[in-house]
């Protein structure tokens, strides 16, 4: 289609045309380009067939063992596959050499005449003409005929020796099921053996055909379940590929031609070589016919260099391995060639965990690419698809693998890229968490401050995660999975991130390393500084009056929540009143509510500014259990996750638990949270406490909460007029459940705010009745009030309790509530 595109528009720019006629011929290049492309691009690719000499050089005699550009043959005949998939096996004068298609080199299997080992002095090697396989790995037996007369074969490097008959000249071997086949030269004639046992060939007998008569001398032989087909030809190089009934009966078939082999696979593909041609062999029952596919009828003789569409000459044997893969040999120029149909590469991304690319033990790369080319043979249907394994190779922003796989250009069709791009892989995962499953090490984070919801953000924590852990292990290339949650009956609230590692890190050091690191520490930074800071608000409660030390480990977790309700709820409360922030407003329903308060500040640069005075002793409560740490000079405090005595993560989570090597590991399947978190969630952290060191020496105990979005009020005054009295009650009530007070959407701050807004709106309709019934010019006098009062019977409770406890409530700055 490309080319017949490019004919037909060169044609079109010989023809005249007229200036209005270039529309329509614009338009009509526009579609051809766009259909051409759509063709091009969509076809599977197809490659010319390469040849490269891959042993021997061009005519030159020789013995020399190497690579393809130093190696010596002389007059190679025989080739068969060798002892293992990755030897083919040349006859070459008194010997055999062996050659390796996956190092392309060159040696020498058995040479020479009788040794230690031989059954006879005539079981030596003496210039082999033909040989075949049977078996394969320690039950190998090759079979070969030489210039000698009888039938050799190489069991155990041994040579041995069977006698088929009497004045032969053996000139070809061939196997089928359990029966060998053989060409006798001087009497023109076909010859079956039986394999007895440990291989040995026995009961040897001439093959009789009905009306057929060998005018040439045969060459070349090959069986399958449709016949025998033996190639032969005279002196003059005339002659024929026949097709012989297995059964004694007549010619089924015959080529003419100067055939000098034919060849069978295990499937039963017949392919036959001419000097200078190799075709494909087709039998059907009626006719057998020929296809050329490689090489040309030419005079020319000359090969000496390697490429496409190179001449072929001089053929003596063939062996094909696939139709992408296949071997002649010269007797004439002292070489063996190579045509092979190079592979489609394509690029494939496997998404799992990484690949252990550049880890200390190689062993498990070689397995990864045996995996990897495993899924990919079972995804393409295919079994001789490969993947490269220079081409492994992760990607260090996407942490993705990427590797490239070579698809035979006979196995490659318009559907394998998609079965490619869309493949299961399950050998491939199954090698890569066998092998990080290898090591343990875990960060513990708290659950309610990992982002579920943002999938950047969770990657950000895995990057940043694995690039600490890789500084504390001085080793670059540690990575991390996803953030998972543990199964309820073995911590709540806790989330783990694995840490995936070299083998080699299973030791001692490691956990001290990594405990040393406080990663704990360091997510659960990171997790606020992803937090915009317009989200984020602290919340101080000053002790006295807020007595936590009331509180018993086991309901540590119950009055957090409790803190995150009260928040949550005044917030909604605010946002339903459409408040825009309004400073006189809220300053007024703070001040109204100041007894019963915390201290309340928008966290826009991570600590309140009466928090500095903070020691270096500071108590850090999670979940009840108390943990001596030290909090770096910004007042931020260390934040460990510990729901509960029996449940703690320790080692990579906390900091001052380095005298143990215990890590509490995941032992159900970790999910994140069912409902996926479709939209943020709020979050608080745990309570820290922190002791005053200079007068009046109390402590101060804060919560930062973490909001689900950005409100157009301020947040921070919105929260200043939460009514604190009911926590005051539950931390004081050491015996009866922690409750959270079941409130309607307004409660004690939402009926001040209410108070405060009318006292003002009042005020400004004296204000205005003034100035409309004045009849002097004194408006400069007018004054409103600025802080209207507000007494209700909720502040003289107040006011009586307050006296019944005998404590001031103060606002955290210093000073008394009013």
């Amino acid at each position: 289609m490309c080319f017949i595109f490019g004919v037909e528009m060169s044609n079109l720019a010989k023809r005249p045309m007229s200036l209005r006629k270039l529309p329509q011929l614009f338009l009509l290049i526009m579609i051809g380009i766009a259909f051409v492309a759509v063709e091009c691009i969509g076809a599977p690719v197809k490659l010319p067939r390469r040849v490269d000499t891959v042993a021997g050089q061009f005519g030159f005699d020789g013995t020399t063992d190497g690579s393809s550009n130093v190696s010596m043959l002389s007059s190679p005949y025989a080739l068969c596959r060798g002892r293992t998939n990755d030897e083919i096996l040349v006859g070459s004068s008194n010997s055999f050499r062996n050659y390796s298609r996956k190092t392309k080199e060159t040696g020498t299997f058995l040479r020479g005449g009788p040794t230690g080992g031989l059954v006879s002095a005539d079981a030596k090697i003496s210039k082999p003409r033909s040989c075949v396989r049977r078996g394969s790995g320690n039950h190998t037996i090759i079979y070969f005929v030489d210039d000698q007369n009888g039938l050799k074969y190489i069991n155990d490097n041994e040579i041995q020796h069977v006698t088929v008959g009497n004045g032969l000249s053996l000139n070809a071997v061939a196997i089928h099921e359990k029966d060998l086949y053989v060409t006798d030269q001087n009497n023109k004639s076909v010859w079956r053996c039986n394999v007895g046992g440990a291989g040995k060939p026995q009961n040897c007998e001439e093959k009789k055909f009905t009306g057929v008569t060998f005018t040439a001398k045969p060459e070349g032989i090959a069986v399958t379940s449709k016949g025998i087909f033996v190639t032969a030809r005279d002196s003059s190089n005339k002659g024929a590929l026949l097709w012989l009934d297995m059964n004694g009966g007549g010619r089924k078939g015959n080529v003419s031609g100067g055939f000098v082999d034919v060849f069978s696979t295990e499937s039963g593909v017949l392919y036959a070589a001419t000097e200078k041609e190799l075709y494909t062999v087709t039998a059907t029952d009626t006719s057998l016919s020929v296809t050329l596919f490689a090489g040309k009828n030419t005079s020319q003789c000359y090969f000496p260099t390697n490429g496409e569409d190179i001449v072929l000459c001089d053929n003596s044997r063939l062996l094909v391995i696939e139709e992408y893969e296949m071997y002649v040999t010269s007797k004439a120029k002292h070489t063996m060639r190579a045509l092979t149909l190079p592979p489609v590469n394509l690029t494939a991304i496997f998404r799992g965990r990484p690949a252990p690319v550049g880890y200390p033990n190689t062993t498990i790369m070689e397995q990864f690419v045996a995996s990897l080319t495993e899924d990919v043979n079972k995804a393409l249907g295919t079994n001789d698809s490969y993947v490269d394994p220079d081409s492994v190779r992760v990607d260090p922003d996407t942490w993705e693998t990427n590797y490239t796989v070579f698809v035979q250009q006979t196995r490659f069709d318009n559907t394998t890229e998609e079965k490619l791009r869309s493949l299961t892989y399950t050998q491939t995962d199954k090698t890569v968490d066998e092998y990080y499953g290898l090591t343990d090490e875990y960060v513990y984070i708290d659950t309610v401050l990992v982002p579920f919801c943002d999938d950047a953000s969770l990657v950000t924590i895995q990057r940043a995660l694995a690039r600490e852990a890789g500084r504390a292990l001085n080793f670059s290339l540690i990575y991390a999975d996803k953030p998972i949650t543990f199964g309820s009956d073995v911590a709540e609230n806790v989330t783990a991130v694995k840490l995936l590692m070299p083998h080699s890190f299973k030791n001692a050091t490691t956990p001290k390393q990594l405990s040393a690191a406080n990663l704990t520490d360091f997510a659960h930074n990171l997790v606020k500084d992803l937090r915009a800071s317009d989200t984020r608000v602290d919340i101080t409660f000053p002790d006295p009056p807020f007595n936590f030390s009331a509180v018993v480990p086991e309901r540590e977790q119950e009055v957090r929540w409790f803190v995150h309700g009260k928040v949550m709820k005044q917030l909604e409360i605010c946002e339903r009143l459409g408040s825009q922030g309004d400073a006189a407003v809220i300053a007024a329903a703070a001040d109204a509510t100041a007894r019963g308060k915390a201290n309340v500040t928008l966290n826009t640069s991570g600590v309140k500014a009466n928090d500095t005075g903070v020691g270096p002793n500071t108590t850090n409560t999670a979940g009840g259990a108390n943990t001596t740490a030290n909090v770096a000079t910004n007042g931020t405090a260390n934040v460990i996750v510990n729901p509960s005595t029996n449940a703690t993560p320790t080692g990579t989570s906390n900091a001052s638990a380095t005298n143990t090597t215990e890590r509490a590991v995941p032992v159900v399947a970790p999910t994140q949270p069912s409902n996926g978190y479709a939209e943020c969630r709020s979050a608080i952290t745990n309570r820290t406490e922190t002791q005053n060191m200079e007068p009046p020496y109390d402590r101060k105990h804060r919560y930062e909460v973490f909001l689900p979005k950005k409100y157009d009020f301020n947040v921070s005054w919105c929260v200043d007029i939460i009514d604190w009295r009911d926590l005051d009650e539950m931390l004081n009530n050491r015996t009866d459940e922690v409750v959270e007070k079941s409130l309607s959407w307004c409660g004690h701050g939402c009926i001040i705010a209410f108070a405060v807004v009318g006292s003002l709106i009042a005020a400004c309709l004296v204000v205005l009745a003034v100035v409309l019934t004045s009849k002097r010019r004194r408006l400069a006098a007018v004054v409103a009030p600025p802080r209207p009062k507000f007494v209700s019977t909720v502040e003289d409770d107040e006011e009586d309790r307050v006296s019944n406890i005998g404590v001031p409530l103060t606002d955290g700055k210093g000073t008394t509530a009013p």
